[in-house]
């Protein structure tokens, strides 16, 4: 979903302060990539969600050929972090998956 296998960072007219800042946060981005990264791999594709920003009442679309085996790993991490869900499979965009919605 997010491709951070190459990150190009610009430093021209740049302090050796904001270049390590911003090495920083890109650092902090790619190992939150790095941990979330296992969560979630249906039919061997490896998707990133952005958990923190996981609100009550929101919902995201998985887009998989095995929902069964994506609403498993959904329900692992839903349960992790103590979440109510719904999953619905279905078909959007002409892409089949799965819609979860955070119900608690």
């Amino acid at each position: 979903m997010y491709g951070l296998d190459t990150v190009y960072i610009r430093t021209t007219r740049k302090t050796v302060r904001e270049k390590k800042q911003t090495t920083s946060v890109i650092n902090n981005l790619l190992e939150v990539a790095a941990r979330q990264k296992k969560e979630l791999a249906p039919d061997g594709v490896d998707i990133i969600i952005d958990w923190t920003d996981f609100k009550r009442d929101t919902s995201v679309f998985i887009p998989c050929i095995d929902v069964h085996k994506t609403a498993l790993e959904v329900r692992r991490v839903f349960k992790a972090r103590g979440w109510s869900l719904y999953a619905e499979a279905r078909i959007e965009n002409g892409k089949y998956g799965l819609r979860v919605w955070r119900i608690d």
